[in-house]
């Protein structure tokens, strides 16, 4: 009887401590917060055998993300600081496997007072720790890998 009693108890109590979806986007976005400097930028273009490093184009960019969903850009190449916004998005999807995975991605938008344009970045994190940080971002011919490093 004790030991129902015991497992009756514990499964309770692992049911009440698991982690909502929203709790854990609260986490990520918790984590994000900071200054971020570009470490590496790979390219990897569809259907293409190597990865192109292009970490010289966005070397020394930072990106800095605020508690009330602000970001800022700074793009070291034109000397230029762009303000806008970032969002942590979860998507649901089952693997191939048929097995449940959330899926974290950042959206972020931004605009541009010279050109008068606005451009964004949408992409999924594939590592997030203190320190580090890696984001992908798609276009129509291949995906970004930018790694962060926390300042």
């Amino acid at each position: 009887m004790k030991a129902t009693i015991v497992l009756w108890i514990l499964a309770v109590g692992a049911l009440m401590n698991s982690c909502t979806l929203d709790q854990r986007l609260d986490r990520k976005e918790d984590r994000l917060i900071g200054v971020w400097t570009i470490d590496k930028v790979i390219y990897d273009r569809y259907g293409s055998l190597f990865n192109k490093k292009v970490t010289s184009q966005y070397r020394n960019d930072i990106f800095e993300f605020l508690p009330n969903n602000r970001v800022y850009y700074y793009d070291d190449d034109i000397n230029f600081e762009f303000e806008g916004n970032w969002n942590v998005v979860a998507e649901r999807r089952y693997n191939h496997e048929g097995e449940h995975e959330i899926d974290f991605f950042i959206e972020m938008h931004f605009y541009d007072p010279v050109a008068r344009d606005a451009f964004g970045y949408y992409g999924y994190i594939s590592r997030l720790t203190r320190n580090k940080f890696h984001f992908h971002v798609a276009d129509g011919r291949g995906e970004l890998e930018f790694r962060f490093r926390r300042s």
